[in-house]
């Protein structure tokens, strides 16, 4: 228990019970790869670990009271390096250090951000416009990790989006690649990221692979109901929603449930309307994916579920499983408009078309698909 008051992760026991084995045996790696779908851990278990490495306290690590924990608690540790994506707002030289790329604004977000981090590990950092980890940023890991250190543990070097390392020269992998290669010892590197794929293969061997499967429902929903009591009933709804991904339980209820089901209601009335919606909701699905990328993604596995929902109630006229519960009636209108709808080919659809997003295929044409065959698929004749 004492532990947890230095960070609280949900789940992912058998990891931290292993990441402590490793400290244990002094067999910490130089580099560990930490993977897995949105809103699992991996960041809030890489601020962890680095507090486990670095804590005073060897026989309650991480102690969270500890000078080095208090440290850690605010991103002030001076063996603890955060590298996150950042925008390129000015000109710089390529031994600058990468803050001077930023505005004082953009560097004030990042600050309350960080603050923000330690309070809900789970918080996504929301930076316009960061699409790239800056060769800048590597570059000055590369200073921090070879000079003399002043305190004792690990040298931690967190790189969050760890997949933005692959920009269109690759030249920050390559950067770091070579520290990983001649990595000093008392020091480790997690990287964090949802799409390993796109990580060279060169990095992920250089690398020990921790995969964070999504977390289970009950966890979610007890999380919810501790953290979030205001909710009532809809703490189960919003678990059912969340896919396994506390990030995802965060943007909906700052999304506020109302307003989702209002939403969820709208993309199913364009997505069955005239050509002319249909056009312009493709369109719109393509411009927002590029800039809030799992927002895009929320809004189809909502969909995902009102077609779930659809199934329970015109297959089985059952409603206590129901996502939408309090849309019973709008369910029944539009069951009743589609009599020979085949919801589990349209469910299946949609889980395909976001495993095509993450792929990075071209995302119009997968809107654009997604679109036509669900169509197809509420309106199935008899002989297909």
């Amino acid at each position: 228990m004492v532990a947890e008051k230095m960070i609280k992760i949900i789940g992912q026991d058998f990891i931290w019970d292993k990441l402590k084995l490793v400290k244990s045996k002094n067999k910490v790696s130089n580099a560990y790869l930490f993977y897995g779908h949105d809103g699992t851990g991996k960041e809030a278990m890489s601020i962890k670990f680095s507090a486990l490495l670095n804590c005073l306290n060897k026989n309650l690590a991480p102690c969270g009271k500890c000078s080095s924990c208090l440290k850690i608690k605010t991103f002030q540790h001076p063996n603890i390096s955060l590298v996150i994506p950042l925008p390129k707002e000015k000109t710089i030289n390529k031994n600058d250090n990468p803050d001077k790329a930023l505005t004082n604004k953009t560097l004030e977000l990042i600050i309350n951000s960080f603050k923000e981090k330690i309070k809900n590990p789970y918080l996504e950092l929301k930076i316009p416009k960061a699409n790239t980890i800056l060769i800048n940023s590597i570059r000055d890991i590369r200073k921090k990790i070879y000079m003399k250190s002043f305190e004792e543990g690990y040298k931690c070097v967190l790189i969050f989006e760890a997949e933005k390392l692959m920009g269109s020269q690759q030249e920050s992998a390559n950067a770091l690649l070579k520290i990983l290669e001649d990595t000093p010892s008392n020091s480790t590197f997690i990287l964090c990221t949802q799409y390993p794929n796109k990580l060279s293969n060169t990095i992920k061997s250089r690398c020990q692979s921790i995969y964070f499967p999504p977390l289970k429902e009950d966890e979610i929903h007890t999380f919810i109901s501790k953290n979030y009591s205001f909710l009532g009933e809809n703490s189960k709804i919003i678990s059912s929603l969340s896919n396994g991904s506390l990030k995802l339980v965060n943007k909906i209820i700052m999304n506020d449930f109302i307003k989702i089901q209002k939403l969820i209601l709208k993309f199913v009335a364009d997505i069955t309307s005239n050509f002319d919606t249909r056009k312009n909701l493709i369109i719109q699905l393509s411009k927002d994916y590029k800039f809030d990328t799992e927002k895009v993604k929320l809004n189809l596995n909502l969909l995902s579920f009102w077609f779930r929902d659809c199934f329970y109630v015109g297959r089985n006229n059952n409603t206590s499983n129901l996502i939408f519960s309090s849309l019973v009636n709008e369910l029944n209108v539009f069951i009743l408009k589609y009599p020979k709808a085949d919801y589990t080919s349209i469910i299946k659809l949609i889980d395909n078309s976001i495993e095509d997003l993450n792929k990075n295929i071209q995302t119009n044409l997968v809107f654009l698909n997604l679109i036509i065959e669900i169509n197809k698929k509420l309106n199935k004749k008899e002989n297909e």
